[in-house]
């Protein structure tokens, strides 16, 4: 099901980032910033994350975090 992320939801795409290997740490520093950027307000109106949670078609499977912006 796909839904806006939440707080809790916070370490599922810094894990996802990283297990990518495609980020380097202080890059998953950013995303995490920007993580608490977006659940402080202050990411913009325009700015917002969803989360695809897997778990309830595969249980062992990690929540899927996107951000999207309408820029």
């Amino acid at each position: 099901m796909i839904r806006p992320t939440t707080p809790n939801d916070t370490a599922a795409p810094i894990a996802l980032a990283d297990a990518t290997g495609l980020f380097e740490p202080n890059q998953l520093e950013e995303v995490d910033e920007m993580l608490a950027d977006y659940f402080g307000g202050n990411s913009g109106s325009d700015h917002f994350w969803i989360t695809d949670d897997a778990r309830v078609s595969q249980p062992n499977a990690p929540n899927a975090s996107v951000s999207l912006s309408a820029d």
